[in-house]
């Protein structure tokens, strides 16, 4: 993914900004629409993961949002979630060296 200077600056502010809401919300309970997760929450974990690679290297510190880190560690935690990702890498791994050939 490419982007100039203007667009990749606010791309992070953005990310920022949706992270700041999701941790005032997660500030009153433990998962997006209450005490128990839901799709709501699982849906989040792909741009999660992404979020966190965009701002490697960038001023911005996610670790500042408590609530958030909770929530995405227990959603990471969960067995289900683990398998998916797992699945996810080994596909992106074979169309990486699909693509080499």
């Amino acid at each position: 993914m490419r982007f100039r200077l203007g667009q990749l600056t606010f791309v992070l502010l953005q990310v920022d900004r949706v992270t700041s809401v999701l941790d005032s919300v997660l500030a009153k309970q433990k998962y997006l629409v209450g005490d128990k997760a839901s799709v709501a929450d699982l849906i989040f974990i792909p741009w999660n993961q992404t979020a966190t690679r965009l701002l490697e290297g960038s001023e911005i510190d996610l670790g500042k949002y408590t609530h958030y880190q909770r929530w995405h560690q227990a959603l990471l935690s969960r067995p289900a979630v683990k398998k998916c990702i797992a699945e996810r890498e080994g596909y992106a791994a074979e169309e990486r060296a699909a693509a080499a050939k």
